[in-house]
């Protein structure tokens, strides 16, 4: 029976290595992915306004160009800090998963034509860190992909407790997909680092998705804290 233990322990253990692995590689293609369509971008334009620079004789046409590229090294720069901030949220842990979702909506509002609204209750007190920050990453990466891919005019996001249950859901209006053909044809859309993220904490994610009928990104999970009260 000693043995038993052992062996279900060291293949529990290897699953737990394998989902972090995972995690990780997935994370690493998202920050790849910012840098090469945010900051890269940024940085070429300002290759280009620089080259045009140094050809450009007209002082008022100089002037021009140097007020766009510090318009465009700006962009730079706060591309780097949002993605800095993308690693580790200080809002998570500052001021709570809920506040760092709203505060990520806004940034992604500010920058799109898509309305989202936060509908959150009460659930802070009965996550741990590790489950706020998973919380905080799945909405994060399924409000990216809805910005990116979905061609919606409104996002819902929703958090709510249902008896020991924590349910998360990103719902939107936009184009939908057939998540099974977008997994089998490894394009992803991080569903596959949120669906490994949701198993790190015991939970499970659900994607509902057809051509014209939007996307819900639903993550529910039992917190290890779940006969805390809520505050």
């Amino acid at each position: 029976m000693a043995l038993v233990r052992d062996v279900s322990e060291r293949r529990r253990l290897r699953r737990f290595g394998i989902v972090a692995l995972q995690a990780a590689e997935e994370e690493r293609r998202r920050i790849a992915r910012e840098l090469h369509d945010d900051t890269a971008q940024a940085l070429a334009g300002l290759l280009v306004r620089l080259r045009v620079l140094e050809r450009t004789g007209d002082p008022e046409r100089r002037e021009v160009l140097i007020q766009e590229m510090h318009g465009h090294l700006g962009e730079a720069v706060e591309g780097v800090r949002r993605i800095s901030r993308g690693l580790r949220p200080p809002a998570v842990e500052d001021a709570g998963v809920v506040a760092a979702i709203r505060s990520h909506a806004r940034e992604l509002q500010a920058g799109s034509s898509i309305r989202i609204e936060v509908d959150a209750h009460p659930v802070e007190y009965a996550l741990s860190p590790d489950e706020r920050l998973v919380v905080y990453r799945v909405v994060q990466e399924a409000m990216t992909n809805v910005v990116r891919h979905a061609e919606a005019g409104l996002v819902r996001v929703r958090l709510e407790r249902f008896g020991e249950r924590v349910v998360v859901e990103v719902i939107d209006d936009g184009k939908g997909f057939h998540p099974d053909e977008v997994v089998r044809e490894k394009e992803g859309l991080g569903l596959t680092g949120m669906a490994e993220r949701s198993r790190s904490v015991g939970g499970s994610l659900e994607i509902e998705s057809a051509p014209g009928k939007g996307t819900t990104v639903r993550l529910a999970f039992i917190p290890t804290a779940s006969g805390v009260s809520d505050g």
